[in-house]
């Protein structure tokens, strides 16, 4: 079974370029540690709402536990992330 991710949080317009950055860096040592790439999208609308997604994760418990690990010792600042898990109906 494989899960997908979608992970969004809001984030200051007037820093959306640094954050950009350090989302990036962040992704790609998740893809280096997991090989699960990640996509970054801002709502169409709402520029300033952000979504992460991962697709296709087959250990959840493992990637779960790398993404925080990267996210607490990346120090990005923000504080209000969701994450919704979805898997595929059979």
């Amino acid at each position: 079974m494989s899960y997908n991710f979608y992970i969004y949080y809001r984030v200051p317009l007037d820093s959306a370029t640094e954050l950009r950055k350090q989302v990036s860096a962040m992704q790609t040592a998740l893809a280096n540690a997991t090989g699960i790439k990640g996509h970054l999208q801002a709502k169409a609308d709402e520029p300033q709402l952000w979504m992460e997604i991962y697709e296709g994760v087959e250990n959840r418990s493992e990637f779960e536990r790398t993404l925080q690990y990267l996210l607490t010792n990346t120090a990005l600042p923000i504080s209000n992330r969701t994450t919704e898990v979805f898997m595929y109906v059979e």
